[in-house]
């Protein structure tokens, strides 16, 4: 490992402690810690009305993702996601050499 794998992995269970952890789950699969940041609610304008949006990020350390999901990263693209009590749409992976960020958009979004 590097000096900064080793910082992260010491420092990160420290962070939950402060944090705090919550959950999510894709296509049912394995349940992960991590955390979010604020959902982000929104009405956009569409052909004679309104589409409802929201987009929130879930953040977690690569190590437990990769446990979870050993797959590849475009295999959880637009599957549904549990979180927060809601269904989300995977919209964007990225994947760190020690953090993943998963995007989440509303179910309502395209895959």
């Amino acid at each position: 490992m590097s000096i900064l794998g080793d910082f992260i992995s010491t420092i990160a269970p420290l962070a939950r402690t402060v944090i705090g952890s919550e959950t999510l789950s894709i296509a049912g699969g394995t349940v992960i810690a991590g955390t979010y940041n604020e959902a982000r609610h929104s009405r956009d304008y569409e052909d004679g009305g309104f589409e409802r949006d929201a987009m929130m990020d879930f953040v977690v350390e690569t190590a437990l993702f990769s446990a979870a999901y050993a797959g590849a990263v475009a295999d959880y693209l637009g599957k549904t996601a549990t979180g927060r009590g809601d269904t989300w749409r995977v919209s964007s992976i990225s994947k760190g050499a020690f953090f993943v960020t998963v995007g989440l958009v509303s179910t309502n979004k395209s895959a």
